[in-house]
């Protein structure tokens, strides 16, 4: 019996030929099977492969009914008479006769879409025409006697030395022992563990890290079989090779895949916080929420959640069910980890109470003393006394691709509002809220926040300040950095249409632009206070109209000598910003004299 199946030969391809050479074949005394077994980028309608043996005319393969990277191999077989194949291996036939198989594929099959999946194996199968009474190894004897005495092994019982079976491809021996592996398999199961016809040893050489993906001369699917609670998400590989090889993640890096630590709602809890409530203080649990509309108010109580919904588009948790809280509250001190992901947090009315205060803040969200971050969210519609769309105190997480639209503060704070925190807002938009007093857009106090890549438009105050308020108190000095940021077009109805910079009696504030515009703020002037430029910004303010006119003229110059010598205070009419008014100051001034322009 002629049973011969090729290695791996690659992953079927449209630019490179795949072929084997099945060697020393004997003549054909039955049907002969050529089977073809791939795994490719066959889904296609013009995606196919042609395969002919010999040099002869291509038959034709999976033009209709080929697959993408299938967990089967897609399988063709050709069937050749006994005729038929005898004529094609001639004239050599049963003294080194060759067949050889080639395949190549159309040309839009592209190798690399199964990566290290992809499998092209070819197998050819049929009773030859044995020299029974020969002398196939050249000692002398002949086969069927050495055979049949027991000098020369012949495992499987075919009067032909299991060293010519071998020799001439009728027997596989992967391991090169001079044992038939169909032998070694029949005496000995447990050479294989994963049973797959393959010797474990031969399995684990040719099939790399695709076998044993930790290299510890185990197969996976055997290693996750006898050694319970290593594959928790049942994919035969362990654990720690699929989170080394990102397929999956692992964001708390306790070792087990973050697929394994997930829970959904509705699909296993009816609502976000039985989701919250249900999961343990000190492991990290995912809550993927599907898209629809949830009812707040929901607390993270300080676990180590992340509330992730299928986006922010999708998934909306909405008010605060009557309830005098916040949509959504981080106020339980919670780790790095915990987050707010992908949702919509709309119509908060009226916000939380921080400890020790009867002020309402926060109306989507709330965090005090937290560590929790917002990622990819849309805060809207919501409003409280301070931070209309969000309060944060005295926390440390972070806040990105999220943007606080439409939402208004009775007093500081309509978008956004962080007191005494250390955070950083990157690539947010903060746009059309409003406030009656300081900060329509965005209002800091104290505290080391920076602000990377974010847009604040089109926000109103009633008062003060419609862009960003920077306000610092206490002792200590606090710090605002903003990089790659435009505050434009936002407007209060008394002063400070931009960034406004101030200061309690004993508060330090420092702030810095780089790269940064700040336009198109009424009333001007666009930034007003003390700030340092660190290069690349646009602000388009006049310089020199110290009174606010508009026009650079005898008013302004009469401030500007009255504020002769060394700055205290803001010091307006420090045009050059170097802490003292003096001549360098007049030459601006007297540079700009006129109306002023844009």
């Amino acid at each position: 019996m002629v049973d011969s199946t090729t290695d791996n030969l690659g992953a079927p391809s449209g630019l490179a030929t795949r072929e084997h050479s099945f060697t020393a074949l004997p003549f054909a005394e039955s049907a002969v099977t050529i089977t073809i077994d791939l795994i490719g980028d066959l889904n296609g309608l013009s995606e196919y492969v042609q395969v002919s043996l010999n040099g002869g005319t291509p038959r034709r393969f999976f033009e209709a009914d080929g697959n993408d990277c299938p967990a089967t191999p897609d399988r063709a077989i050709i069937t050749l008479t006994r005729a038929e194949f005898n004529a094609l291996i001639s004239p050599n036939g049963g003294t080194g006769a060759i067949l050889v198989v080639s395949m190549i594929g159309s040309p839009g099959v592209d190798s690399s879409e199964c990566k290290n999946a992809a499998l092209t194996q070819f197998r050819l199968q049929y009773v030859g025409i044995q020299a029974k009474s020969g002398d196939c190894n050249g000692n002398n004897r002949l086969d069927i006697a050495e055979t049949h005495d027991g000098t020369t092994p012949d495992c499987n019982l075919n009067t032909v030395p299991d060293s010519c079976d071998i020799a001439r491809g009728a027997a596989q021996d992967c391991n090169l022992n001079g044992v038939p592996d169909s032998c070694e398999l029949a005496t000995t199961p447990a050479l294989d563990c994963n049973t797959n016809g393959i010797i474990d040893s031969c399995d684990l050489a040719t099939g790399g890290t695709t076998v044993d993906c930790d290299q510890n001369s185990r197969i996976d699917s055997c290693q996750v079989t006898e050694t319970p609670g290593t594959d928790c998400n049942g994919n035969l590989r362990p654990d720690a090779c699929d989170i080394a090889s990102a397929t999956s993640g692992d964001i708390d890096h306790n070792g087990t895949p973050d697929e394994c630590q997930t829970v959904t709602v509705p699909g296993q809890y009816a609502g976000i916080q039985a989701a919250i409530d249900a999961a343990p203080a000190n492991e990290m649990r995912i809550i993927s929420v599907a898209a629809g509309t949830y009812a707040g108010p929901i607390a993270f109580n300080g676990k180590p959640v992340i509330v992730r919904g299928a986006s922010a588009a999708s998934t909306v948790i909405n008010g605060a069910s009557g309830q005098t809280l916040s949509v959504v509250r981080f106020n339980g001190g919670e780790p790095a980890i915990a987050a707010l992901e992908r949702v919509t947090v709309r119509g908060g009315i009226t916000g939380s109470q921080p400890s020790g205060s009867n002020v309402l803040v926060g109306g989507g969200i709330f965090g005090q003393n937290s560590a929790a971050s917002v990622h990819d969210c849309v805060i809207e519609n919501n409003a409280a006394g301070f931070g209309g769309g969000a309060y944060f105190l005295s926390c440390t997480g972070n806040i990105t691709g999220t943007t606080f639209r439409i939402n208004n503060a009775s007093a500081d704070g309509g978008g956004f509002q962080a007191n005494q925190c250390t955070m950083s807002l990157t690539d947010t938009v903060v746009e059309n809220n409003t406030c009656n007093s300081r900060g329509a857009g965005v209002h800091l106090v104290q505290g080391g926040l920076t602000l990377t890549r974010v847009t604040v438009r089109s926000n109103y105050s009633n008062n003060l300040i419609g862009g960003v308020s920077w306000y610092a108190i206490g002792s200590e000095t606090a710090s605002l950095a903003m990089v790659d940021c435009s505050v434009t077009s936002n407007t209060a109805l008394v002063t400070q249409g931009g960034i406004g910079i101030s200061a309690s009696s004993t508060g330090t504030p420092t702030i810095s632009l780089r790269g940064s515009g700040v336009c198109n703020n009424l009333p001007r002037p666009n930034i007003t206070g003390s700030w340092t430029d660190l290069g690349g910004n646009t602000i388009c303010d006049c310089v020199g109209d110290l009174t606010l006119d508009g026009f650079v003229n005898g008013a302004d110059l009469g401030i500007l000598l009255a504020s002769w010598g060394a700055c205290t205070g803001s010091c307006a009419s420090d045009l050059n910003r170097d802490g003292v008014v003096n001549g360098a100051d007049l030459g601006v001034l007297l540079a700009a004299w006129g109306a002023c322009g844009g």
